[in-house]
């Protein structure tokens, strides 16, 4: 392996500095496994003490514009809902959402045409 090589594998593991680095191994896959020193880890919720949000799958409610109504009702939510929740929170119609999801516990998100 070159070095230009393993800088590469850093900078795709979003690594700027190799000496950051506490170990690379080279793996029979071809992969490389870094190991960061322990002052440029990042910082956890854990560490601070604070309670971290449980991570919840997204599910795709809105597609291009269109609204994927069997999706919807997998998290138990309706047409009606949604609508509100567009107009209350994002004042945005379904037509305007380039990509709307939500969560089971009904956290809605949205990502807008540019």
């Amino acid at each position: 392996m070159t070095l230009e090589d393993l800088l590469l594998e850093l900078r795709k593991q979003q690594v700027e500095d190799p000496s950051k680095v506490a170990e690379a191994l080279f793996e029979s896959d071809g992969q490389i496994s870094l190991y960061l020193k322990t002052e440029h880890q990042p910082v956890s919720n854990k560490a601070f003490g604070i309670a971290a949000e449980s991570f919840e799958l997204p599910v795709t409610i809105i597609k291009e514009g269109i609204l994927l109504e069997e999706n919807l009702s997998l998290v138990s939510k309706n047409k009606e809902w949604l609508q509100t929740e567009l107009q209350n929170v994002f004042q945005k119609n379904i037509s305007d959402i380039l990509l709307g999801t939500v969560t089971f516990s009904g956290k809605l998100k949205i990502f807008l045409y540019s």
